[in-house]
């Protein structure tokens, strides 16, 4: 049911925060969890930047945008070896601190997980979970939907991101084409109002232009000779002499 429904989440949302919304509550629907947080790897810095902004709702208490993993190595080797870690309460205490958390309390023990969010080998972030627990991450069912959420948040972002590359390609191709037509505009205007005649043919030798001017000299309108050969236009053997001259 679970996989279902996320895989909604996914189809039917372009929108990274709100799918990573839908499938942290997703995570905390299925698992007895006090928070869970989103990463974005930045690709040249390496660093790790919080997806979604703070929601006291969620008791996420204000946490870092940022992922400081400086004081948490076994961390961030797991993560560069695209690896889950489970943390027990000691190094919980750590991360909460890393992650901004004002929630600490030492009469309750809480474990966290951090799973990669790996696509196509690319490490695209984190997803820390913390529980009110000290054994998170033991139960074969926290490991398995804590993994899917990951790589679940993992689609999300990089889909997004291909998205965005599409819509600013569109952009860029509309853009050229609107400034291509522009060009043929004024070149179509300063072909038909100029006072010489003009005809241009394709490599075949279809015409393709011919201004006012070439119609009264030659007697032809364009509509007629739109794609014709442009030899037809010349006396029998004029247009091979002028190739030839």
């Amino acid at each position: 049911r679970l996989l279902m429904e996320l895989s909604h989440v996914l189809s039917r949302s372009t929108n990274v925060p709100e799918t990573l919304r839908e499938l942290i509550d997703g995570l905390r629907n299925s698992l007895n969890i006090e928070t869970a947080a989103v990463y974005i790897s930045d690709r040249r810095s390496g660093e790790l930047h919080r997806a979604l902004p703070s929601d006291p709702s969620r008791t996420e208490a204000s946490p870092n945008s940022m992922l400081d993993l400086r004081n948490l190595p076994d961390v961030a080797d797991s993560l560069a070896g695209r690896n889950l870690v489970y943390l027990g309460p000691e190094e919980t205490v750590h991360l909460i601190r890393a992650i901004g958390g004002r929630w600490e309390d030492p009469a309750i023990e809480r474990s966290a997980g951090v799973f990669p969010m790996v696509l196509h080998d690319e490490f695209i972030g984190a997803l820390v979970v913390v529980a009110k627990r000290p054994k998170f991450g033991w139960a074969a069912r926290e490991q398995y939907i804590g993994s899917i959420i990951a790589d679940f948040a993992a689609v999300a972002v990089h889909r997004a991101g291909l998205f965005d590359s599409i819509r600013q390609e569109h952009m860029r191709v509309d853009f050229a084409s609107r400034e291509l037509q522009k060009t043929k505009d004024y070149f179509s205007n300063v072909v038909m109002s100029s006072p010489d005649a003009i005809v241009a043919a394709d490599i075949s030798g279809g015409v393709f232009v011919m201004n006012r001017a070439a119609e009264s000299i030659l007697g032809y309108k364009f509509e007629d000779v739109v794609g014709m050969d442009v030899r037809h236009l010349y006396p029998d053997g004029g247009a091979e002499r002028i190739l030839r001259d």
